[in-house]
């Protein structure tokens, strides 16, 4: 059996997806799509970077939607937010899809969520959101020495490392160390100026955000103006400590069963580029795989978006449903 596999967004990210792609072991026709020739140009060089697959049966670089096949078992969305939610109306109208992978922030505007999620729901299609630490094995080995539903105090500190867009990734992560997805957030203590991001038409956020699970943990997100200090995470509980630097790939941790003895070990990050070929290979064969769920990652995203457009709304002195960050 053959898997027609389509990736919709060929920027920086969806290049990589497609890099991750080309090691898959199952038998697979692949789709890009993107309307920027340069985009598709680009995603076309990187994957050709990457040693020949015999089980990539055709590669195509498409500009429409409606260029792909009728019938797609999987596809990875990984264009820009503002876009995403009309993206996948059109997709699901316009072909049979089974699975999805979703790209993160998932959506700008509120509604855009349950709008997506009964699209899903309608159509049968399994989905997943990719906030990838879950699937990090030094992830999972830490979240063997904490109890399910534990109390945590998760902080991160760093210089302005994109607070905004990357921020969910490690809301994430703690709903998936103490497996608990129910949060509430405050964004009064942002900093009052949003900055532009690297990404041109959207922006990026300094300042703390915090956060609270229904269970009591905390979470602490700081970012700071102006510094370019790699972030680095603590993760306190009653019988655990790690602290985690990610840029260094370094992990201390002490556990109460050694008398809170300190060690080190290495942190291995990795790259879209070394994940989305198992990602997906698990799901098209096992019809599954250890990303977060579209329902989960929902429940985790709306408290998140809404808080920070609440602030948003705030410094601007302005009413708008949109939070123009990806």
């Amino acid at each position: 059996m053959t898997y027609n596999i389509a990736l919709i967004g060929a920027g920086q990210l969806g290049s990589r997806h497609l890099q991750g792609l080309k090691k898959i072991n199952i038998a697979t026709n692949i789709d890009v799509v993107d309307p920027s020739i340069g985009s598709l140009a680009i995603a076309k060089e990187r994957f050709e970077q990457v040693e020949n697959n015999e089980f990539i049966k055709s590669i195509r670089f498409l500009n429409s939607i409606d260029e792909l096949n009728e019938s797609i078992d999987l596809c990875i969305i990984a264009t820009n937010s503002n876009i995403r939610a009309l993206v996948t109306q059109e997709l699901v109208a316009k072909k049979n899809i089974k699975t999805i992978i979703f790209e993160k922030i998932l959506f700008q505007k509120i509604r855009d969520y349950k709008f997506v999620q009964d699209i899903l729901h309608e159509n049968k299609i399994k989905a997943w959101v990719n906030c990838p630490r879950r699937v990090f094995p030094d992830y999972i080995e830490i979240k063997k020495n904490i109890v399910p539903n534990e109390k945590l105090t998760f902080l991160l500190t760093g210089g302005n490392w994109g607070l905004a867009c990357n921020g969910i990734h490690f809301v994430d992560l703690l709903a998936f160390l103490n497996d608990n997805n129910n949060f509430t957030f405050d964004s009064s203590c942002l900093d009052n100026d949003s900055q532009m991001s690297k990404r041109a038409g959207f922006i990026e956020f300094t300042g703390i955000l915090q956060g609270k699970q229904s269970n009591g943990s905390d979470i602490i997100i700081n970012a700071r103006d102006g510094s370019n200090a790699p972030h680095v995470i603590t993760i306190t509980g009653e019988n655990s400590i790690f602290i985690i630097d990610e840029t260094s790939g370094e992990i201390r941790m002490a556990l109460s069963k050694n008398d809170w003895r300190w060690e080190n070990r290495q942190l291995r990050v990795l790259f879209q580029s070394q994940l989305t070929g198992d990602i997906v290979e698990e799901i098209l064969t096992n019809g599954n795989c250890n990303l977060t769920s579209f329902d989960e990652s929902a429940q985790i995203h709306i408290p998140y978006i809404s808080s920070i457009l609440e602030f948003y709304n705030k410094s601007l002195n302005k009413i708008t449903e949109t939070l123009p960050i990806t």
